[in-house]
């Protein structure tokens, strides 16, 4: 029992001490910083401005997943739209929502490690390579680069925690689709885990979903099948099931079926051995050079780096697995990994061609399923399964001195470690926003601000602009903002901003080196009536936005102001 404390108190220190490395500087700006990729344009701001939205709808007990703080007059939904309400109800514990986020990456990233150390160690005995397999889910290179600003896909602590409650909760036997429950304890605990997932982010509980699916379909289907890989009948048979469902697919994606872009997000088979972009050790230009060499146009979403290291291991595996008694639930880990490789790779790209669509990649059409459009970010579940699939093995074939066993593990772990290391993070410091924003919300009289330029921004595209920084500003200001940014937006609000023709001229505006049309006064009478904005703010002087305005707010009663560069104009009633 001691022991088992020690092992615990010892894993836990190592995964705090990894967590502060892998994020610096995160840990000396824990209350007033984010990571960030150092532009106001990232992500990242989503996150503050969820807690933001959660907190108001649940103090006014209205829906949490319901707000028109952007996008007024219209209500955004943010059901599918990386909300992370698990973080919003954490802050509740601190008086700073900052430190609250920041807090809660930590502990996921140091349980996602002790989760997969874990769950590794029900199939692997040495737990040196159990630690690297934990490592290897905590830190993997799609995490790495996602950090940049996706806090949700950090979210992935439940996982290997409710994969351990679901095998204990469930009695599997072979050729059983629905298994029967074995433990009420553990059965309760994949309900609590479950739930806790859901309101992480809607992806992690895809992960999870998916991957359970493929669990039960195993020992629906394939546990009692001897596949005889010898036999050309099989290889035929293989080979007309997968020409059969990619011509499937390549009809429906001729017929037009909207599959919300997932054959563009999808990684490249290429990027298995291309560093993520700010990997520490592999120079930046190097891997700008092999991107553009292979074409793979997606350096962020299509991150999918295995390592160098950990590729030599699957290697060495792969030659001597015969070595080695099969074990079912190994087994079963490897068609559950070939599942999620299907997943990852739907149309099977390789340097920048698609070459197979695979049977998976039917899902992709099937309305609110195929928001899972990232299908790339099944990586970081796939890194879950395949270093236990990989060690297991290892662990067997590998020298039978234990000395040097050991000091073999030991180097294959830090060179996995190394090869995974981040450069040094930029902070986006919350307490250098325009002073601007502190006059907007010290004005007890105005409720709707209007940044110029703005827009209606989602993760497929934008119409006009506007700086994902205006999501941290509503928060500051506590005014409801016309436009914004959030992961879905809906075709109704599209619609509505789009139908105005003072908001049709902003968005062209974008596109133009300066302002060449007028507005009517029938225009802007609309638009003030729809809109009903209080105040704009103007950060870009002397230029084709200020010029907008100015004709904008003609024939209005207004005060206008300029604090440190940023002008703000406050209509009179």
């Amino acid at each position: 029992m001691i022991n088992k404390v020690i092992e615990f108190l010892l894993l836990v220190i190592l995964f705090i001490l990894l967590t502060c490395l892998f994020t610096w500087p995160l840990a000396n700006n824990f209350s007033n910083g984010f990571l960030s990729d150092g532009s106001d344009s990232g992500d990242f701001f989503q996150y503050i401005w969820n807690i933001s939205v959660l907190e108001t709808q649940l103090s006014n007990f209205s829906n949490p997943f319901i707000t028109d703080s952007v996008f007024y007059p219209e209500s955004a939904n943010m059901l599918m739209s990386t909300y992370t309400p698990i973080i919003g109800l954490f802050s509740y514990l601190f008086k700073n929502n900052v430190l609250a986020i920041n807090v809660f990456l930590f502990l996921s990233f140091i349980l996602s490690g002790v989760g997969a150390y874990y769950f590794s160690k029900q199939y692997i005995q040495n737990n040196i390579l159990c630690f690297i397999s934990g490592f290897i889910f905590a830190f993997s290179s799609y995490k790495m680069v996602h950090l940049l600003g996706h806090y949700n896909l950090m979210l992935t602590a439940t996982i290997p925690f409710m994969f351990l409650s679901f095998l204990n909760a469930f009695d599997f036997k072979e050729g059983v689709f629905l298994p029967k429950i074995k433990s009420s304890k553990h059965f309760c605990f994949c309900i609590i885990l479950g739930l806790i997932t859901v309101l992480s982010d809607y992806y992690v509980t895809f992960y999870v979903l998916y991957s359970m699916l493929f669990y039960v379909l195993y020992n629906k289907f394939f546990a009692l099948v001897h596949i005889d890989f010898k036999n050309y009948k099989t290889w035929l048979k293989i080979i007309a099931f997968f020409t059969f469902s990619h011509i499937l697919v390549r009809l429906i994606r001729l017929a037009g079926v909207d599959d919300m872009a997932t054959f563009y997000f999808q990684a490249d088979i290429v990027s298995l051995f291309v560093p993520y972009i700010n990997n520490a050790i592999y120079p930046s230009s190097l891997v700008d050079t092999i991107n553009n060499k292979f074409n793979l146009s997606n350096p962020i979403e299509g991150v999918v780096f295995i390592g160098f290291a950990f590729f030599a291991c699957m290697l060495y595996v792969f030659s001597n697995y015969k070595k080695v008694t099969k074990n079912r639930t190994i087994s079963c880990f490897i068609f559950i990994s070939l599942g999620l490789f299907m997943l990852i790779f739907p149309g099977l790209k390789i340097a920048g061609k698609e070459y197979l669509n695979f049977p998976t990649s039917i899902i992709n059409f099937i309305p609110f399923i195929n928001n899972i459009r990232c299908t790339s970010r099944f990586f970081c579940v796939l890194m879950l399964f395949l270093p236990i699939i990989v060690f297991y093995y290892f662990q067997f074939i590998s020298f039978q001195n234990k000395l040097y066993k050991t000091i073999l593990f030991l180097l294959i772990g830090i060179l996995i470690i190394v090869e995974h290391l981040p450069r040094k993070f930029s902070i986006y410091d919350t307490t250098s926003f325009p002073k601007a924003i502190y006059r907007i919300a010290k004005n007890n009289t105005t409720k709707v601000f209007m940044p110029i330029p703005t827009g209606v921004c989602a993760g497929t595209g934008c119409l006009g602009e506007i700086k994902a920084c205006y999501l941290y500003y509503q928060t500051i200001a506590n005014k409801k903002m016309i436009g914004g940014y959030t992961s879905r937006v809906s075709d109704k609000i599209k619609l509505s901003y789009s139908s105005d023709s003072v908001m049709s001229k902003l968005f062209k505006l974008k596109e133009m080196d300066k302002m060449n049309f007028s507005l009517s006064q029938k225009e802007r009478e609309i638009f003030y009536l729809k809109f009903k904005p209080d105040v704009f703010i103007l950060e870009q002087r002397n230029g084709k936005y200020e010029d907008f305005l100015n004709i904008l707010i003609k024939d209005k009663k207004f005060t206008s102001l300029e604090i440190d560069g940023v002008r703000i104009v406050e209509l009179k009633k």
